[in-house]
């Protein structure tokens, strides 16, 4: 049973890097789209593969490498130490997100990707060199920092196009690599990891990014650089509704659930029954399918409903609150798989939806894309720092229960944006989506 499972996961991951080949090829041969004279936006999928199959190699164990650098310290729940390494690589990633689109507004994307890249190869070195639980901790603080940079430089890229029609082609071009590199990375991760060890696992990783950043050297720019007419504070447009409503009582929840439940929580809890990490990072595969084979099906949906975006936002969350009590109720490994996908059903819905929603926001475009981009991102980022530190906490005393009252919180700010969420600074509900090089400039989330 296991050997068959091994061979049709395999399977799995070849036919993903020919479909992603192909797809390069077919670039290779028409490099440029329809796209309101938008260059080439296709290119930021493969660059994203390449990029996420690189970073994500480790995603499945690194609470299961902290625990493997020796015992945790008297009077420190093992649960919230295994998570520290991820909540210290999601903050440093925010900061970094932030840092990243003040860049791109000023200098590009290209500044921020590169940079980000060297940064991020010299963590994942350091995190397969260190002895001590400490260090890889600083390590994967470091690995953060690098993620920042380079996946806001993606999301920069894709923003400068003019034409929303193909922003929203370019978010589902970037989505879709990102989640074929992560099932690649998963599927062969844990089981790297079992064969060579973690540390080798990191080294690969370092690798994989060297050729990232080698690709991204062909890259041309998707546009004429534009300059920035954006203006106003930053408090200015926190304090704006629907961009706090937004953050607050969605981005941060969602992530919280997404970080805390997939990325820290269930590696231990598979670990507890039984499961190696080989296992384990073909579980992370459900997630990543979700995204890549139904994602962009949902997504070509949501948009052709620009006026419902807020439907979607709300639909989106709902299923993730409804997977948190779903495990409450029965907290078995069959359960948890079923978790996961409906943690990846409503990424494929929220993703879309509430980077569309933001993209119309008129705060968002006074504000500039980049900047907009950075902060929203950080807040994304704060609810996955925060994810693994209160999923770990609640798995210290009883995981069922502390995990239904996490849905059960998350029901009532889904709830509370309901009522307090006014579209006043949106076009609608959404973005509408247009065509032509009259369209005026926009944020991407």
């Amino acid at each position: 049973m296991e050997s068959t499972l091994d061979s049709a996961v395999l399977l799995l991951v070849a036919i993903l890097f020919v479909r992603e080949g192909l797809n390069f090829l077919r670039l290779l041969r028409s490099p440029e789209e329809p796209s309101g004279g938008f260059r080439s936006i296709g290119i930021i999928r493969p660059l994203s593969f390449i990029f996420f199959l690189a970073t994500d190699l480790s995603v499945s164990f690194i609470p299961l490498a902290m625990k493997s650098l020796g015992a945790a310290a008297p009077g420190a729940p093992s649960n919230i130490l295994g998570g520290l390494p991820i909540s210290a690589e999601m903050l440093c990633a925010g900061l970094a997100t932030l840092l990243g689109g003040y860049v791109i507004d000023t200098h590009g994307w290209r500044p921020s990707f590169f940079t980000g890249a060297g940064v991020l190869m010299s963590g994942a070195l350091l995190s397969g060199l260190t002895g001590s639980q400490g260090l890889f901790i600083v390590a994967r603080g470091i690995v953060g920092l690098g993620y920042g940079l380079s996946w806001m430089a993606m999301r920069g890229y894709v923003a400068a196009c003019p034409a929303q029609a193909a922003k929203v082609r370019g978010f589902s071009h970037l989505n879709a690599g990102i989640y074929a590199g992560n099932i690649c990375a998963c599927a062969l991760g844990g089981r790297l990891a079992e064969a060579l060890g973690f540390p080798a696992v990191f080294f690969i990783s370092a690798g994989v990014l060297l050729l990232a950043a080698a690709f991204a050297l062909f890259v041309q720019d998707p546009g004429a650089p534009r300059k920035s007419s954006a203006h106003g504070s930053v408090t200015h447009f926190m304090k704006d509704s629907s961009v706090s409503s937004l953050s607050v009582l969605i981005t941060i929840p969602s992530a919280i659930c997404l970080a805390g439940f997939l990325n820290s929580f269930f590696p231990l809890f598979a670990r507890s029954h039984g499961h190696p990490a080989s296992e384990i990072g073909t579980t992370f595969m459900l997630y990543g399918c979700c995204i890549v084979f139904l994602g962009p099906c949902i997504g070509t949906y949501i948009s052709r409903n620009p006026a419902r975006m807020k439907v979607f936002i709300l639909i989106g969350s709902s299923i993730g609150a409804v997977s948190m009590l779903l495990f409450a109720f029965s907290s078995t490994f069959w359960t948890a798989l079923v978790t996961i996908f409906l943690l990846g059903i409503a990424d494929c819905i929220g993703f879309v939806s509430q980077n569309a929603y933001f993209l119309g926001l008129k705060a968002t475009r006074r504000f500039g894309d980049g900047k907009a981009l950075g902060l929203f991102s950080m807040t994304k980022k704060i609810g996955q720092m925060l994810g693994p530190l209160v999923f770990g906490w609640v798995a210290t005393a009883d995981a069922p229960a502390g995990i239904g009252l996490a849905g059960l919180a998350y029901c009532l700010t889904i709830a509370l944006y309901l009522l307090a969420g006014k579209p006043a600074s949106a076009a609608g509900q959404g973005v509408p989506v247009r065509n032509g090089p009259e369209e005026k400039r926009s944020a991407d989330g």
